[in-house]
């Protein structure tokens, strides 16, 4: 080989080398970590799933015109549970038509704050996209208390900080970081409770 066709198969070598393509490590999934920490009338928990006994549920249900995306971290040994419901109401309300579930989470579940909403279970009862409810539960004693609009005092918020789109066995959903405080009422026996100081990764989808 001739000198100068030598020189040249170098640099054609080399370009080849700076042109190859950096091959990049597989993603790794990893199961979210869902937790809701706050206070309740003072009184400090922290739910995080998979921890104990607690559990994580999050699906989809139409009811009363309206699709409810909610969301239930249970805590058994602790004998408390939290339960957030995100109303979304049809684009086309006349027909009461919904898009897939999919586009309807990414209208539904974005950054931002929220407005307090109680479900009163009323057919005429008729919530505003992005209202939210708040339950907690107290299955120690069989309560149930639930946010009120009408309630709200004004420490009360609900905002949710980030969205991030997560997969789970083929299912989306919706990861979304939160922070809330809120007064709460049980209708059985008329009392109040405060949550506040509310943080928490929590997840909806179908």
């Amino acid at each position: 080989m001739h000198t100068s066709n030598y020189i040249l198969f170098i640099c054609f070598t080399a370009l080849l080398a700076g042109c190859k393509k950096n091959e990049l490590p597989a993603p790794v999934k990893e199961d979210p970590k869902i937790w809701v920490q706050f206070n309740v009338n003072g009184a400090g928990y922290k739910f995080t799933s998979g921890v104990n006994s607690t559990t994580v549920k999050a699906h989809s249900k139409i009811f009363n015109s309206k699709r409810d995306f909610v969301f239930h971290i249970d805590a058994p040994e602790l004998k408390r549970g939290l339960k957030i419901t995100v109303f979304n109401v049809p684009q086309n309300v006349i027909n009461q038509s919904f898009d897939n579930i999919e586009t309807e989470l990414d209208r539904t579940v974005i950054p931002g704050p929220y407005n307090y909403c109680y479900n009163d279970g009323s057919v005429y009862w008729q919530p505003k996209q992005g209202d939210i409810a708040v339950e907690y539960i107290d299955t120690e004693h069989n309560e149930v208390y639930q946010s009120m609009p009408a309630s709200q005092l004004s420490f009360s918020r609900f905002e949710v900080i980030s969205v991030t789109d997560t997969e789970f066995e083929g299912v989306q959903y919706k990861l979304a970081e939160i922070k809330f405080s809120c007064l709460l009422k049980c209708h059985a026996n008329g009392g109040y409770y405060k949550i506040s100081n509310g943080l928490g990764v929590v997840v909806f989808g179908q």
